[in-house]
């Protein structure tokens, strides 16, 4: 039994716009209340306002008369984002993310419900909704287990999503194999299997750059405010979004492949933060950048880990600090010059064995991921 996520498309009236729109905007001003009052408080006091003490604040302010629209929201959709603004601060000091920021009307708005005493129905042709009712979904999966939440979703595009949690959902493990591998994440290719067998990068955003230039060149050209910025804005979006899609859509198949065809996966402990370029010339750090923002490792490297757990498949990280391009797969010999990337082939000057770059380091990953595995 485990928790799984089931994404399907909203369709609203526009009367329901309205009142997700409401929900929407109550969130994000609970959102953006509770990270002032605990940077404030902390600044004054130098104690912590923690989740509890903001809970309370909102059940406050949502029987104050002078904030008496915060009553037309969903109830638990308020408490949820003050448990996210937690979430936030917990991740900020375990150092996993950066301090939390202030959300900002023109992102993407989103905001989770809870089922309460059956708040969420799910039907052949819609969704049931606490506060919005029942809204035009399509649905495309049956739904298995016990539904926890909804998380409600409105993409810069101006489309809807819900993504539905459900718990005691039966997964069947998939077959085992018995076969390992060694994956490394590379510059010139997606990523590289310790068979030698490489995947291309596909490069979507690199592809689409002409497209949103054009775009954003439009779009600044445009007045903020008007018809028309709106309409430049949305076709940016559009094209964001595509990108976003079929990124998503490579990693997903590609994630999938590797847990069917592995029972265990060896892989580094990327951190995509490190990965930033941040000493070459402007124009080079630019590309780098765009580059490795267009592979998306990091998302990669959950979907891995996550279909790994859910799978029943054994998913080891090695130190992201370990030598793979380094080291000799065949000896053992350590060569320090190979930290210019742009050296793609050596041979060991210990055993004279020629390597290619990455099937070299995948390799390496693989013969440390078992014997970490193993230790």
């Amino acid at each position: 039994m485990a928790e799984y996520a089931y994404k399907f498309a909203l369709y609203p009236s526009m009367e329901q716009e309205l009142k997700l729109n409401k929900n929407f905007g109550c969130v994000r001003w609970v959102y953006n209340a509770c990270l002032d009052k605990r940077k404030s408080y902390y600044e004054e006091t130098g104690k912590t306002f923690n989740r509890f003490d903001c809970q309370k604040l909102v059940t406050q302010l949502r029987h104050d008369p002078d904030y008496f629209w915060l009553e037309e929201a969903d109830s638990t959709a308020l408490q949820q984002t003050v448990r996210h603004l937690d979430n936030a601060y917990q991740r900020f000091f375990a150092h996993l993310s950066n301090y939390p920021k202030f959300k900002k009307k023109c992102n993407r708005q989103s905001y989770t419900t809870i089922n309460n005493k059956g708040a969420i129905k799910i039907f052949d042709d819609g969704i049931k909704l606490p506060k919005i009712g029942k809204v035009k979904c399509k649905v495309t999966r049956t739904i298995e287990g016990r539904i926890l939440s909804a998380t409600i979703s409105k993409e810069t595009t101006g489309k809807y999503f819900v993504s539905v949690l459900c718990t005691e959902v039966d997964i069947e493990s998939l077959e085992k194999t018995n076969q390992v591998c060694g994956i490394d994440m590379g510059q010139h290719t997606y990523c590289t299997f310790d068979n030698g067998n490489k995947i291309d990068n596909p490069k979507f955003l690199v592809q689409s750059l002409p497209k949103i230039k054009r775009a954003h060149k439009n779009l600044s050209r445009k007045k903020k405010g008007g018809a028309n910025y709106e309409k430049a804005r949305k076709k940016k979006a559009k094209i964001d979004a595509k990108i976003a899609a079929q990124r998503l859509d490579f990693q997903h198949k590609l994630s999938k492949q590797i847990v069917s065809d592995y029972d265990i996966i060896c892989i580094e402990n990327l951190d995509a933060n490190e990965m930033t370029d941040r000493k070459s010339k402007k124009h080079r750090r630019k590309a780098n950048n765009r580059s490795k923002a267009d592979r998306a490792y990091g998302q990669f490297q959950r979907m891995i880990e996550y279909k790994s757990e859910l799978y029943g498949k054994e998913l080891i990280k090695v130190d992201r600090y370990y030598p793979s391009s380094q080291l000799c797969s065949n000896c053992g010999f350590q060569n320090s010059l190979l930290k210019d990337l742009s050296v793609r082939k050596w041979e060991c000057p210990e055993c004279g064995q020629i390597h290619d770059r990455d099937v070299n380091a995948a390799i390496n990953i693989l013969n440390e991921g078992l014997r970490l595995r193993s230790s």
